[in-house]
């Protein structure tokens, strides 16, 4: 069993929410401990701090906030707890802690340099994050069984990470919008049945993805110029990497100079990798258009490119693999190698 391995670029939040005043602005500070309590907080006005603490159960806390510079911090302790911060302006902060069952924890966040983090732990658990604009930060962490997380980004220059470690979790990160570029997404997987998603609309975007257990699946669609399934931002290779069985892989991108790769280790994994455009990486040594690497058995790996200039190595160690790549226009290069007993592999080249 291979150790999780955690790439977050910053968990670091911005702590200093007490109970003294801004010259400017006002401070909530709230704090509950029993069963059954309810705690709302509203905020109008810059450089405004709220503070919610609640230790029981079924609990509920809402922070809303209208203008620069704000804060909001909600820590729940207990099952069937609610969670919600909404801010509009610049500088927010936002943090959301859940420990027990059954919770839901929110944020909206409007404008630029907001910072969002919630983890929640234990089972049957949902966190949301959105974000709009540029320059935004949004990190979530879940532990246990049956979580759900999904971060939405518009905008320039934002960051998105999530981790999951437990069963039958689901990932989501949708970075989109008309100025859509320069963003960073990254999911880490550990345990069984779990699903991750990466959305990207843009130039220059890199995203990322590991997965280790059984019966998880990873998926990556670029659209856009210059992006990355991984390399870039990460300084890691594989921008999808899955270790176990049952295991399933897929990266789409459209636009040009985009690059993939994909390494899975186990038993029925599957992958795939299409791309459309012109493609840089013309030869070995250069830079990569689609690689795939598989070590186990009933291995699956399809490799599509269109166009000029495209790169595909797909390498299979194991029985009963099968490889496919299909390639259209010039000067494109295909290698294929393969270890075991059973394996095939087609290749077409226009």
């Amino acid at each position: 069993m291979k150790k999780i391995k955690v790439f977050f670029i910053s968990c670091a939040l911005a702590a200093g929410i007490g109970t003294s005043a801004f010259a400017d602005g006002n401070v909530a500070d709230q704090q509950q401990s029993g069963n059954d309590h309810d705690a709302y907080i509203e905020q109008t006005g810059a450089e405004n701090q709220a503070y919610q603490n609640q230790n029981g159960e079924f609990n509920t806390a809402t922070i809303y906030q209208i203008g620069n510079k704000n804060s909001g911090r909600q820590e729940q302790y207990g099952y069937g707890n609610d969670a919600l911060v909404d801010q509009s302006g610049t500088g927010g902060t936002a943090y959301q802690a859940q420990d027990g069952e059954l919770n839901i924890a929110t944020a909206y966040q409007g404008g630029e340099n907001n910072y969002a983090e919630q983890y929640q732990e234990e089972t049957a658990q949902n966190a949301y994050i959105e974000q709009s604009d540029a320059n935004n930060a949004a990190y979530q962490t879940q532990y246990g069984d049956t979580n759900s997380a999904s971060i939405t980004q518009a905008g320039q220059f934002n960051k998105a990470e999530q981790l999951q470690d437990g069963t039958n979790n689901s990932a989501a990160i949708d970075q989109t919008g008309s100025s859509s570029h320069d963003n960073l997404a990254g999911q880490w997987q550990a345990g069984e049945a779990n699903t991750g998603y990466i959305s990207q609309q843009g130039a220059e975007n890199s995203a990322y993805q590991y997965q280790e257990g059984t019966g998880n699946t990873a998926d990556i669609r670029q659209n856009g110029t210059a992006n990355q399934a991984g390399d870039y931002f990460f300084a890691v290779a594989p921008g999808q990497e899955q270790y176990g069985t049952n295991n399933s892989a897929k990266i789409r991108q459209s636009g040009t100079g985009n690059s993939a790769y994909q390494y899975q280790d186990g038993d029925a994994n599957y992958s795939d990798i299409k791309q459309r455009g012109t493609h840089d990486g013309l030869a070995a040594g250069g830079d990569f258009g689609a690689e795939s690497y598989q070590y186990g058995s009933l291995n699956e790996a399809y490799i599509v490119q269109n166009d000029v200039n495209n790169y595909s190595n797909v390498m299979q160690d194991g029985s009963a693999n099968y490889s496919s790549q299909t390639q259209s226009g010039s000067m494109n290069v295909s290698t294929v190698s393969q270890t075991g007993n059973g394996n095939a592999a087609t290749s077409v080249q226009n």
